[in-house]
């Protein structure tokens, strides 16, 4: 008995070893914060920076614009075998991914009360206002048919890893000063049924919604209280 778990076994561990998360490879947007970012244990990205002398709930009005996709990194090594790689097909899809980060992120910001927000391209330079910047990275596409043919291959939902990176920053609208500053690479958690893996793109939009909601909380503390991600592993995942 015990020989016929030890493959199965040996699979999953190395599949949770394979999976911790990397930091996100930087792509310049940040500029020189990248030098001070660090992993923090209160705050659920894989590195971020707080300017000490910040306040960021003292913020009355946030800006938001949109997620740049310029700086988005093409498909390497395995993750090239995809059939949205095809015909650019990964741009415009994250583009869309993109849209739907600006809109989460403005919806989750605009709940703080006692707040303004808006989305705009054209930020304002008055006091009193954040701007919150983006950079959507990596995209790495799901695969439903190895999500699919799980049920009847075991192991085979290994090959489907989606992946999204982001980074971010807010800046002091008047002085244009750094506040905070972020980068986030995500995968899909480890279960035994996540439906979102049986899409190309669900596992990411999820990962966009749970930064904005991490974000607000972020502003909403000043970055100290303790912001966590979910576990690694669920036993069902939406």
């Amino acid at each position: 008995m015990l020989r016929f778990f030890l493959p199965p076994c040996s699979l999953l561990v190395a599949f949770v070893v394979s999976s911790c998360q990397r930091p996100l490879k930087p792509s310049g947007y940040l500029g020189s914060v990248d030098t001070v970012m660090k992993k923090e244990p209160n705050l659920p990205f894989s590195r971020s920076w707080k300017n000490p002398e910040a306040d960021l709930a003292s913020y009355s009005r946030l800006e938001v614009r949109p997620m740049r996709t310029e700086d988005l990194r093409d498909l390497e090594g395995v993750a090239r075998i995809n059939v949205r790689n095809a015909t650019e097909r990964v741009r415009r899809d994250a583009e869309a991914l993109a849209a739907h980060g600006t809109r989460k992120f403005a919806g989750e910001l605009g709940r703080s009360p006692n707040r303004k927000l808006v989305v705009t391209d054209h930020p304002s330079r008055r006091a009193g206002t954040m701007l919150v910047e983006t950079n959507l990275v990596e995209v790495e596409p799901g695969r439903p048919s190895m999500q699919l043919l799980n049920f009847f291959v075991p192991f085979t939902s290994f090959l489907n890893r989606p992946a999204i990176g982001i980074e971010g920053r807010m800046v002091d609208a008047k002085s244009g000063e750094v506040l905070f500053a972020f980068s986030d690479l995500e995968r899909a958690e480890i279960s035994f049924f996540d439906l979102q893996r049986f899409s190309f793109y669900g596992v990411q939009r999820r990962e966009v919604e749970r930064w904005a909601r991490q974000l607000r909380e972020v502003v909403e503390s000043d970055a100290k209280s303790l912001i966590r991600d979910p576990f690694p592993v669920q036993v069902v995942n939406w």
